[in-house]
């Protein structure tokens, strides 16, 4: 019997030490370690909250992107589309340029005692770029709209005889010179210059006034000449 008592109180005692060394956890720890679980949880939450934030904000950014990209090409693509335009007509420029060129430029005349109203007919033909001078008519016709500039250079010769030249654009009298000379002397000279504009197919002519001219022999002492100033498309 006094050993088994011995060895019930060994027991007892070993029980109520391991109690005391065994970790005491209070109502406030309890509640602590609760607290902290609920704290990491509202912070997940917090931190996904703000990166679907931040997400979306960058697809925002990412659209803007986009537009501003879609608008900067449309900018892009136009000025390329002016460019061009540009382009072609300094293309079609130079064209026109190279390829309607017009002048003309004949000597002599073939009636050098035309009657009223008649027209001359300068029939040496020294020039005749884009073809719009016709010596068998003494007409020039225009080939394309535009501005033109015509000279004439006219000499008269003969006793009592006068020279008065019209210059005609498609029927209108344009310009007009006269010199007497026949009353002083038995020769002189007149000329003429003017710019006009004309339309494709417009003629242009020298015409007399009255049925006393008289004109020198001399080939290169009477022209009719023109060219083209500026294209008008």
């Amino acid at each position: 019997m006094g050993t088994s008592l011995y060895k019930l109180l060994l027991l007892a005692t070993v029980v109520s030490a391991r109690r005391r060394n065994a970790p005491h956890r209070s109502a406030s720890d309890a509640f602590f370690n609760y607290h902290n679980a609920d704290t990491n949880s509202t912070v997940i939450v917090d931190l996904k909250s703000r990166l679907t934030a931040l997400e979306a904000k960058n697809g925002q950014l990412k659209e803007r992107l986009m537009e501003q990209d879609g608008r900067m090409n449309a900018r892009i693509d136009s000025v390329e589309t002016l460019a061009q335009a540009v382009l072609s007509q300094l293309n079609q420029h130079l064209h026109d340029e190279n390829t309607k060129q017009v002048s003309f430029h004949a000597t002599g005349l073939s009636n050098l005692t035309p009657s009223e109203g008649a027209v001359l007919f300068p029939t040496n033909v020294l020039n005749n770029q884009g073809n719009g001078y016709n010596p068998s008519t003494g007409k020039f016709t225009a080939p394309f709209n535009g501005t033109y500039c015509f000279l004439a250079t006219l000499w008269g010769d003969g006793v009592d005889h006068y020279i008065a030249v019209y210059l005609m654009v498609d029927g209108k009298q344009e310009l007009f010179v006269e010199t007497t000379f026949g009353r002083d002397g038995d020769s002189d000279a007149a000329s003429l210059q003017a710019v006009v504009d004309a339309r494709a197919g417009q003629s242009v002519w020298l015409q007399v006034l009255f049925d006393s001219n008289q004109f020198s022999p001399y080939p290169v002492s009477n022209s009719f000449s023109g060219f083209l100033v500026s294209y008008d498309p």
